[in-house]
């Protein structure tokens, strides 16, 4: 679990960078909640490679800050592995969130699933940009994206971008 909180009215800048290798048969849940000052400003990177028939599942959260982005990279370097994302972001008042994707399938017979919501109130805005690229070689990979959103208010603003690139003949 990682947790990151702000205290009160507190203005300061976090970057941050969580590096996640799985061995083979491994198995990993990972949440991270972001919920800091709001005058926060949060950026963080996350690496991830999954070996052979290992499993992640991975939920994300981000509901602080006036600016949040954070960037999420998988890379399968085995078949048969698992990698599940999640993910909600809710903004509001001079709040902005980011959220990129990028899950790269380069062996056959892997998984993912990312499944992103956001909340929107207010002037907040949102981005989400979530790519997963399907190699050459990745035959049998089964891959799924989706992000929904709600504006609950006409000044609120949401951009997404689901992107997916494949190279395979069996997917």
């Amino acid at each position: 679990v990682e947790r990151f909180i702000g205290n009160g009215q507190s203005a300061y800048f976090f970057n941050g960078v969580t590096g996640i290798s799985l061995a083979a048969n491994a198995r990993l849940q990972h949440f991270r909640l972001q919920q800091e000052s709001r005058k926060a400003h949060h950026l963080s990177r996350i690496t991830l490679r999954q070996h052979t028939a290992s499993e992640y599942n991975g939920v994300n959260i981000a509901a602080g800050g006036a600016w949040n982005r954070t960037d999420i990279t998988v890379r399968f370097d085995g078949p048969h592995a698992v990698c599940e994302l999640d993910g909600l972001y809710s903004v509001g008042e001079q709040q902005y969130s980011d959220f990129h994707l990028d899950v790269l399938h380069t062996l056959p017979h892997c998984r993912s699933r990312e499944n992103f919501k956001g909340i929107v109130h207010g002037n907040g805005q949102a981005v989400f940009d979530g790519r997963i690229l399907v190699e050459k070689d990745a035959q049998k990979t089964d891959a799924q994206l989706s992000n929904k959103n709600l504006l609950l208010s006409p000044n609120g603003e949401v951009d997404t971008k689901p992107q997916l690139e494949i190279h395979a003949d069996d997917v």
